[in-house]
């Protein structure tokens, strides 16, 4: 079989949670995920010789682990820190609440005293937590964000053994050993890159969209349609930065000269790739589809062969003396491990990415085929067992033993393979190959517009001085760029707009703004009055369905006429999600729909998705404001298994649910199944299960909201 060459790519990233109007972390999610995901992951693969994979650095996350190492703290810290004999009422409710904010299967359940804390909680609320609970709480927290690699260390171990061990007078040497993973994270990937056992790579240092810095009228190259805010936004100077430090950060802070980088989000275009030539990078990643635009190709969806002359190779880019080589990330592998195996078994997950692979080098035409693998390096393992430890292990362990795999560095791939010469770029990110989650909605333009105006007050300011000229800034004057420089990253308008929702949403914009205002109180100005006003404007979030009216549906699989679902409310799937964002998606759309007798919810399938054929059974699971399932097979449509919560079991009840499968999917819920009442929110998902376990999950960061009609609706008569 041809030799197969594979570079996988883990992109580390958190954003900057530092607010600089209190001083501490404003979320504590940089620690826990350095916790959980950013050691174990190089300890893991450096576990295995003739392994060598790549990690990506976002140096504001490097910077973040300095000022946890320097004494910075979270919310979660603060309180855990202080007795709980010591905390008000709302400071106990407080910390209750974030204390129970893990994925419950995969992190709460394997710890059975959590989970019974847990059972509580949700059926009796901050009551049913006593004191002593709280307590141990704090302990079990952060040992389910604790990656299982360290529970057989003695600190955690002792507190695994049991609890009465986690006593206030014990915390202290718990925190201590918490607060010891900033120097350990930053030896290993010093030690393992110096070894030759990873390759470390950086992004732009506080992760920004380098095209719509150096100038935001690159998104119509991608989106020739968008609305841009008032001002452009033309700075190439800023981009120059973010690339030059990001590079001089692992210099100084790692020791390691980076060569390659991965563009925040794979966003790249013509100027933003110079620049990064001319800064020193040898190599940068991106995606398929940015590729298959910038050859003038919808997509890269073409015969094996033909696909793989373009995407499994490395091309190289020229700038007059200077040149780029390029990589791009095949979507469909990324994803699979992204969002597709968590429910594997890992034997089966591995088999499954083997198979693919091994597709992939009967149909290349060229010689030694290069496949990056490129995601996120730590969400998606909250939903794997273990923390995603066992399939690492076996796919580490089987690609190493495979012969005619090559897992290897970037750099290494790149020195022994000849590039093709690539022309023009063309202006996209891996998420669609365009900017529509950072631009083009109402408060992703307000977001820019209120950058821009602080960024020309700045200048004022500062007489048009720039970080980036010989002559030295004021202390407070390079503090007050560096605040501009972190409101540029793009984790900001990640959340703006209805592209994604979480918990956290006003915290994030709470902090974006602060960051903005913190220019003007550094240098003694008052700040503008738009910035203390939050920038959502608080008319509806993704996830929310508002039916128009009422619904007659015919359970068929099929749209029987136009105005079957005229009044249905529909959910596209493409751009939702939380902290990563699918691509190659098994559904298109949801719609919700209600009947006099019936809840009917309909389900378009992306006619491109390759896991079309083996979805075989889906679940419909309501999370509030009841625990109700009902579970389909979908080659037998009429067979229904209907569950109930009950504490801590499911209890099957009989149910007389539809559903129907031909040019769509659809089903039936009779009210009478389901304990609401008109008035109330209905929070659900949809999980599409194949053999080997779960395929989709839609939504995939939060359940979809339904508001059941009030009684003033025509024609509706509640019967439950």
């Amino acid at each position: 079989m041809t030799k197969l060459r594979l570079a996988i790519l883990w992109h580390m990233h958190q954003p900057f949670y530092l607010d600089p109007m209190e001083g501490h972390f404003s979320m504590p999610w940089m620690r826990l995920h350095s916790l959980k995901d950013y050691l174990d992951m190089p300890l893991v693969a450096a576990e295995r010789e003739g392994v060598a994979v790549n990690f990506n650095l976002v140096p504001s996350l490097v910077e973040q682990w300095r000022a946890w190492k320097d004494g910075g703290r979270d919310r979660v810290q603060e309180l855990c820190d202080r007795p709980v004999t010591n905390l008000s009422a709302a400071e106990r409710e407080e910390l209750t609440g974030l204390l129970f904010r893990a994925h419950p299967e995969t992190m709460i359940a394997p710890l059975p005293e959590y989970a019974a804390l847990h059972r509580s909680y949700l059926s009796e609320g901050v009551g049913g937590i006593a004191e002593a609970d709280l307590v141990r709480l704090k302990y079990l927290y952060h040992l389910a964000w604790l990656d299982p690699l360290f529970w057989d260390e003695s600190v955690p171990a002792r507190f695994l053994s049991g609890p009465e061990e986690m006593s206030e007078a014990a915390w202290p040497a718990f925190r201590t050993y918490l607060d010891g993973f900033p120097d350990r994270i930053l030896e290993t990937y010093r030690r393992l890159h110096r070894d030759g056992r990873i390759e470390v790579s950086v992004s732009p240092f506080y992760h920004p969209i380098l095209p719509l810095l150096v100038d935001t009228r690159s998104a119509f190259e991608c989106m020739p349609d968008v609305e841009l805010p008032e001002e452009s936004f033309r700075f190439p100077e800023d981009a120059r930065w973010q690339l030059r430090r990001a590079k001089e950060t692992a210099r100084e802070w790692l020791g390691v000269e980076a060569a390659g980088i991965w563009p925040s989000e794979g966003s790249v275009s013509e100027e933003v790739l110079r620049i990064a030539a001319e800064e020193g990078f040898a190599w940068a990643a991106s995606d398929e589809q940015v590729l298959a635009q910038s050859c003038g190709l919808a997509n890269l969806k073409l015969p094996g062969a033909e696909r793989a002359a373009l995407l499994y190779r490395p091309h190289r880019r020229r700038f007059g003396d200077l040149s780029l080589d390029l990589v791009f990330r095949d979507h469909f592998l990324s994803d699979r491990i992204g969002f597709s195996y968590a429910s594997w078994e890992p034997e089966d997950a591995v088999e499954d990415f083997i198979s693919h692979l091994e597709r992939i080098a009967r149909e290349a035409a060229q010689d030694e085929p290069l496949v990056p693998v490129i995601l996120d390096g730590e969400n998606c393992w909250e939903y794997y067992q273990s923390d995603g430890l066992p399939f690492l292990r076996a796919l580490y362990e089987r690609l190493a033993e495979t012969d005619w795999i090559e897992l290897a560095s970037i750099s290494r791939h790149l020195e022994e393979l000849e590039p093709r010469e690539l022309g023009p770029i063309r202006a996209g990110s891996w998420i669609g190959g365009n900017f529509s989650i950072w631009i083009g909605q109402p408060e992703d333009n307000r977001s820019w517009d209120y950058l821009a105006r602080v960024r020309r007050d700045l200048v004022d300011f500062g007489g048009g001085a720039h970080p980036l000229d010989d002559a030295p800034l004021s202390p407070e004057l390079e503090k007050a760029w560096r605040s501009l420089f972190v409101a540029e990253g793009s984790d900001w308008n990640w959340w703006y707009g209805t592209d994604h929702s979480s918990l956290d949403d006003a915290d994030f914009d709470r902090l974006y703004r602060a960051h903005l205002r913190g220019i003007y109180d550094l240098l003694g100005k008052e700040a503008p009055a738009f910035l203390s006003e939050p920038i959502p404007d608080g008319l509806g979030r993704r996830g929310e369905l508002l039916p128009l009216g009422h619904s007659e549906v015919q359970v068929d699989g099929k749209v029987s006429h136009f105005y079957e679902w005229q009044n249905a409310a529909q959910f596209q799937t493409a751009g939702q999600g939380a902290a990563m964002t699918r691509v190659d998606r098994l559904v298109d759309s949801i719609w919700m729909a209600f009947g006099e007798e019936a809840f009917f919810v309909r389900v378009d399938f992306n006619v491109d998705s390759r896991d079309r054929d083996i979805v075989q059974r889906l679940s419909l699971d309501f999370h509030g404001p009841f625990r109700r399932r009902f579970r389909f097979d979908l080659l037998d449509p009429e067979a229904c298994i209907a569950e109930e919560s009950q504490q801590d079991r499911w209890a099957s009840f009989h149910s007389e649910a539809r559903c129907a499968v031909d040019e769509i999917l659809e089903l039936a819920i009779p009210w009478r199944e389901l304990p609401a009442r008109s008035g109330q929110e209905l929070f659900f998902t949809l999980t599409f299960l194949g053999e080997a376990g779960i395929v989709e999950v839609e939504p995939a960061a939060y359940p979809l909201v339904f508001h059941l009609p009030e009684s003033h609706y025509d024609r509706i008569m509640w019967k439950v």
